[in-house]
């Protein structure tokens, strides 16, 4: 197989083990099935990959966080390319759902061998943007954009400008904001909304899932301050049954709307965007292909 290798030069892995061992690593494991190895940056990664998708090759291999992995299968999408997601991000949610704990390494051995499969993702789109792991309204991408301004400053005084705003922005995102609705379910508002592609126990690194929740699990959040948000993440980080919390609204839905005003913000697999009017989520089956592991070994990944 030939193989198109796009990674993005911010992405934790890439900063961790640097540019130069990545590219031996990918040359050491793919030799001369890696046709193309390009390093982007977050801005040039959607024209990367239109270019590397163009020269026809039997995969575009991709590493990166999530928000890398969601840019480029939506290119990935539209071509119907098959791709493989690599772990190169701090939380890699995506990357483990195909490939369980496995690292770069071992992943690309398996992908070097052909002991791989075709397969597919579901996706979900927002306004007809793809994303693969959550959409999230509400405080959480109120707290998304604080996270990018604090990677973004420049210096001390603006670590402290950033830190210092978070305190001064409860009384605004705690607030109902989010209003949401389906067509079995009367109109709803909570301070947060996470729509997850499939069980949202997956969203937890930590969590089981269930892998035939063919459908959004959509989970509202009633949290009246700093205190009520740290206890359900707390719960969520331990105890199973997390959806027993008082402050905790879940339900099953293909399509939702959403929104919390003329402009609304989103994260879409982590990456927060603004979006005009109610944000339309539908669920898509079988939208993505991808390369994954054989079933033996997607049974050991799992075990």
């Amino acid at each position: 197989m030939r193989f198109a290798a796009i990674v993005n030069t911010s992405a934790g892995t890439t900063s961790r083990i640097g540019k130069g061992r990545l590219r031996a690593i990918l040359n050491a494991a793919l030799g001369p099935q890696l046709s193309t190895l390009k390093f982007v940056s977050g801005r040039s990664l959607c024209t990367a990959c239109e270019d590397a998708i163009a020269a026809k090759p039997d995969a575009l291999l991709i590493l990166g966080g999530d928000g890398t992995c969601r840019s480029a299968a939506a290119q990935a999408v539209k071509t119907n390319v098959p791709i493989v997601l690599l772990p190169g991000g701090t939380m890699n949610v995506l990357p483990k759902r195909i490939w369980g704990e496995r690292t770069l390494e071992h992943v690309l051995e398996h992908v070097a061998k052909g002991d791989v499969r075709d397969g597919t993702l579901d996706m979900g789109t927002a306004n007809g943007a793809p994303f693969f792991v959550a959409a999230t309204f509400g405080l959480i991408p109120v707290l998304a954009r604080v996270r990018e301004r604090w990677r973004k400053a420049g210096g001390l005084r603006e670590h402290v400008r950033t830190a210092a705003s978070v305190p001064r922005l409860s009384g605004r995102i705690f607030k109902p904001s989010v209003r949401f609705t389906h067509a079995e379910r009367d109109a709803a508002r909570a301070a947060a909304l996470v729509v997850s592609v499939g069980d949202a126990d997956r969203l937890l690194p930590w969590g089981s899932a269930d892998d035939d929740v063919r459908r959004f699990e959509c989970v509202s959040l009633d949290a009246e301050g700093w205190i009520d948000l740290v206890r359900v993440a707390w719960r969520a980080a331990t105890v199973g049954d997390w959806r027993e919390d008082a402050r905790i609204g879940d339900f099953a839905a293909t399509e939702i709307s959403a929104h919390s005003g003329r402009r609304t913000w989103v994260t879409l697999d982590g990456e927060p965007h603004a979006m005009s009017g109610p944000v339309i989520l539908r669920y898509r089956r079988d939208a993505l292909r991808i390369l994954a592991p054989h079933p033996k070994q997607a049974e050991d990944i799992a075990a």
